[in-house]
C-alpha cells in the first residue's frame, strides 16, 4: 500500500470519507490482483468472476457500515 497514502492524516469529514474510500479501493485492488494469478484456464474464469463480485459486494458493505451516515 502506498506509504504516503497510509501516512495521510485526514482532518475534515470530507477528507476522512475520501481516505476511507481510497483505502477500500486499494485493498480491493490488491486482493483482485493476487486472486487473478490463480486463474490458470478458461474453465476457472466463471468461479473467479463470482469470487470477485462477492468480494466487491462485501467491500461495499464494509465501507457502508463504517461510513458516516450523512456521507453514504
Amino acid at each position: 500500500m502506498n506509504e504516503a497514502f497510509m501516512r495521510a492524516r485526514p482532518s475534515t469529514l470530507r477528507e476522512i470519507v475520501g481516505w476511507r474510500i481510497g483505502f477500500f479501493i486499494v485493498r480491493y485492488d490488491i486482493w483482485a490482483k493476487r486472486g487473478v494469478r490463480v486463474v490458470l484456464g478458461d474453465d476457472m474464469i466463471p468461479p473467479w468472476d463470482q469470487w470477485l463480485a462477492n468480494y466487491a459486494n462485501e467491500t461495499l458493505k464494509a465501507f457502508k457500515a463504517r461510513a458516516p451516515l450523512d456521507e453514504t
